[in-house]
């Protein structure tokens, strides 16, 4: 596939432009690399829409949309994952109906079409199917940092505290993330990039990204990215491996951290039902539970984590190494 986008051609669906699909597990930058991408000179992304973060995939209906199976059980879910024979014989129908759903929130004099779902992720190859031209951003994050940002959003607060859905969202991140690598084997057009390096040097990432898109444009600000600190989340795991009341405390600092005032409104409401669990709960919880689940997700995830870059232990780097501008 060319680097140089071919000129629009006006009168079919998406006339020559080049669809750039965004995707990754939930809670990996995939809306800050969206956002940094459609800021780029002769780029667009879905603005205006109306649906949860301007998503491409609550406007359309030939591509089943949000999380099925949930945070934690996407993954186990057949139909989350879709490729080439899902578009057989209606490549022509599927891609007038994309257009028409998503042309009217994109600039029509952009070459570039942004478009962020997370579940992009595992649907390259039919997206590929659909429109030949189209390019993938793939967002991934270390497994547990996910896994733990992902647990913040549940609406159980035993439940959470608990654990009981760590481990399932751990193992949901590697059948996403195995599929994917599976999937994308032999495909074209399509940069992986990792958070921890984009929050580290988003301006030497975004540039490297924009290059492999064939954009030649000045690189946007990236003053907005944050430092995007595992620090919480590392205190956190760390936290799980002793007998401590540390784990819960780091919870609270997470919630704190990162809340907004309608967020922390939320988390003390469950601060406040979570003290109603009996004390001695929390001491078995604390001594007991939470050291086997993370002994459990070592033991099951750590040669895994390996083989992305990952040391299950540390969820302060990536053994994998940032690219060049």
């Amino acid at each position: 596939m060319s680097s140089t986008p071919p000129a629009p051609a006006p009168g079919e669906p998406f006339g020559g432009r080049v669809p750039v699909f965004v995707g990754g597990c939930l809670r990996s930058g995939t809306t800050l690399m969206a956002g940094l991408l459609g800021a780029a000179p002769g780029a667009s992304s879905l603005t205006g829409t109306g649906v949860p973060k301007d998503e491409g995939q609550y406007l359309q209906t030939v591509m089943p949309y949000g999380q099925r199976g949930g945070t934690t059980r996407a993954g186990s879910w057949p139909q989350t994952f879709m490729d080439e024979r899902d578009a057989v014989g209606r490549e022509g129908e599927v891609r007038a109906h994309l257009w028409e759903a998503w042309s009217p929130f994109w600039d029509p004099q952009a070459r570039w079409l942004v478009e962020k779902t997370p579940s992009n992720l595992s649907r390259v190859r039919f997206l590929r199917a659909v429109l030949p031209d189209s390019r993938f951003v793939i967002l991934m994050r270390h497994p547990i940092a996910q896994a733990l940002a992902v647990q913040k959003w549940s609406a159980s607060v035993a439940g959470r505290y608990l654990q009981t859905d760590l481990e399932r969202t751990v193992e949901n991140w590697f059948r996403l993330m195995d599929h994917f690598t599976d999937s994308a084997a032999g495909l074209d057009g399509l940069q992986v990039v990792h958070y921890e390096h984009l929050v580290a040097d988003p301006g030497t990432v975004v540039e490297s990204v924009m290059r492999g898109l064939g954009m030649d444009g000045a690189v946007p600000s990236v003053e907005a990215v944050r430092g995007g600190d595992t620090g919480p989340y590392a205190e956190r795991w760390a936290a799980l491996a002793a007998h401590t009341r540390a784990a819960s405390r780091a919870n609270r600092t997470i919630a704190w951290n990162e809340g907004s005032a309608e967020g922390l409104a939320r988390v003390a409401k469950r601060a406040a039902r979570a003290a109603m669990i009996d004390s001695r709960l929390h001491v078995a919880v604390d001594r007991w539970v939470l050291p086997r689940v993370r002994a459990r997700i070592v033991a099951r995830f750590g040669e895994r984590a390996a083989a992305y870059g990952y040391d299950i232990e540390d969820l302060n780097g990536c053994a994998t190494p940032p690219p060049d501008a």
